[in-house]
């Protein structure tokens, strides 16, 4: 799906393409295709809470699944690992400081 995309949006290099994902499958998609690849936690598949939940459990409790998913995510070889898409836009500046280099 990735190179389908990569064609349709003439996108020729792969270092300016990000998957991101929530599943163990996406990052494991996005490193087959050498393209940068980032778990996005809160809200996922692998974390497995609604919203209202991640709501309503401690806080505790949630940092230690986060803690747990971030793990997996990174063990997995994701490049870059966040919490929420908030943060996607500090990713997408270290990636295009790391691609100018």
């Amino acid at each position: 799906m990735i190179f389908k995309n990569m064609i349709d949006f003439n996108v020729q290099n792969l270092d300016s393409v990000i998957k991101i994902g929530d599943t163990m499958e996406d990052i494991r998609e996005g490193l087959n295709a050498k393209v940068w690849t980032v778990g996005v936690v809160v809200g996922s598949s692998e974390l497995g809470l609604s919203e209202t939940e991640v709501k309503e459990i401690s806080r505790a409790e949630l940092k230690k699944r986060i803690d747990v998913v971030r793990h997996k995510m990174t063990e997995a070889g994701a490049h870059f690992v966040i919490d929420d898409f908030s943060e996607l836009p500090d990713i997408i500046e270290i990636i295009e400081k790391i691609n100018r280099n």
